[in-house]
């Protein structure tokens, strides 16, 4: 999907609200939107009668909802649903549709948690790190991250902890790399927390080391080098600046990951 979208079709005058606590959307742009960033989110009961009815009466868009109702008599799957709309809306191209209907059949026949992990892994794939920090966030919520099995549960553990790294907030990701090498005793875990300690010391930022890991000294060393080598990319650099820029402002690191999660303008190659 494009940074910037242009809203060709009708405003409508009563919004509508696809997810309870979440904002309402006005336009069938806004509502793709929606849809895109919560694929995970997608199932039967998205595609409600009273959105159907919202298409229709509020969008003036009479063909796409006889369209929508007619699938959904003849029991078409919620992912037939989603790529009509996306079609239908004109603000993708083909291949950004290929890619969604990779991702939307990636999706099928998983239970909820399954569906946000994929999502999360995607949104990591695609360097778009403030939205999967916050999905990947949700995760830990309500109970779901009970429900995942153990493989699961690291893999969700060690993508925030990236994400968190990604930002700079190494604390953040000190906890989650620590809890999936002490819990699960993952060698992910251990070079990730080493990785950090290197960051640190390179970039004079306060970092509490656990005192019950010491690294070999070579150890230490060929991350550094690996260090050196990555600062090389502009975009790394870029990236760094940012982020050290933010927290040089004094900005308490919850407002800052508030404002990731808010979508904060800032280079996402870290």
């Amino acid at each position: 999907m494009k940074d910037f979208i242009l809203c060709q079709n009708k405003q409508a005058d009563i919004p509508f609200s696809p997810v309870p606590g979440l904002d309402p959307v006005f336009s069938l742009e806004e509502l793709c939107f929606f849809m895109h960033g919560h694929l995970f989110l997608l199932e039967e009961a998205f595609f409600s009668d009273d959105l159907i009815i919202w298409i229709q009466d509020q969008l003036k868009l009479t063909g796409l909802a006889s369209s929508l109702r007619d699938m959904k008599a003849a029991g078409k799957a919620p992912s037939e649903l989603t790529e009509k709309i996306f079609s239908y809306s004109g603000i993708y191209d083909r291949e950004e549709l290929n890619e969604l209907h990779h991702m939307i059949i990636s999706l099928q026949d998983k239970s909820a948690v399954e569906r946000q992990i994929i999502y999360a892994d995607y949104l990591l794939s695609q360097k778009n790190y403030r939205e999967a920090l916050s999905v990947s966030l949700d995760l830990r919520k309500d109970g779901r991250f009970m429900q995942m099995t153990e493989d699961l549960q690291k893999r969700t553990i060690y993508h925030t902890g990236v994400i968190y790294a990604r930002f700079l907030l190494l604390s953040e990701a000190k906890d989650q790399f620590l809890e999936l090498y002490q819990k699960y005793e993952d060698e992910r875990g251990l070079q990730a927390y080493l990785m950090l300690r290197a960051i640190a010391d390179k970039e004079q930022i306060a970092f509490a080391e656990d005192e019950s890991i010491v690294p070999e000294e070579e150890e230490l060393e060929a991350l550094s080098d690996r260090l050196d080598t990555m600062a090389k990319d502009p975009a790394f650099q870029t990236a760094r600046d940012n982020a050290k820029e933010v927290l040089a402002s004094r900005i308490s690191k919850d407002a800052w990951i508030g404002m990731l999660l808010k979508k904060y303008t800032l280079v996402d190659s870290l």
